[in-house]
């Protein structure tokens, strides 16, 4: 287990990494922004301590705040989508369930699994993060914007990560 931890230390470090140094930098208009770093925690194995998995999540956000200056943006939206993970997974389960250690990927429950897994959590953390940086219901058309069309931009890469590099743990 001790392995397996270290493993998913290592690759969540590099998708905030990649977000920090890369996509930060991107710029796709004031209504894109591309969000690859929540797939460090969608990819965490299913059974991981909770106390752990929140921190994982508190920290990752913590990180990218910190170099966004978005003052708890990120790690509010990263804990809630780590908190609501396990609601949505009871809700996906497959018929022959999970087991403790699996690693929440297309090649282990299939494509149609991943899609319905990270797209319900992506779109919720898109959205939290962005109805948490307006702050107010005034704003509600311009977070409605902002959530459709950065989720599907990182959606898309969510996808190409899984296809291309399909992490087996």
């Amino acid at each position: 287990m001790n392995r397996l931890i270290r493993v998913n230390a290592v690759r969540l470090l590099l998708f905030i990494l990649v977000q920090i140094l890369v996509l930060r930098h991107v710029s796709l208009g004031p209504y894109i922004h591309i969000f690859l770093y929540p797939i460090g925690i969608l990819l965490l194995p299913i059974g991981l301590n909770t106390a752990l998995f929140m921190l994982f999540a508190f920290l990752t956000g913590l990180s990218v705040d910190m170099f966004y200056h978005s003052l708890g943006v990120h790690a509010g939206a990263m804990v809630l989508m780590a908190f609501l993970r396990p609601f949505v997974l009871k809700l996906i389960e497959p018929h022959s369930g999970y087991e403790k250690g699996d690693a929440p990927v297309a090649s282990k429950f299939g494509l149609i699994w991943y899609l319905e897994y990270s797209g319900i959590l992506l779109f919720l953390f898109v959205f939290t993060f962005y109805s948490l940086e307006a702050f107010s219901f005034i704003y509600w058309l311009d977070v409605l914007i902002k959530t459709i069309l950065s989720f599907i931009v990182s959606y898309i890469l969510v996808l190409i990560h899984q296809m291309i590099l399909n992490p087996r743990n």
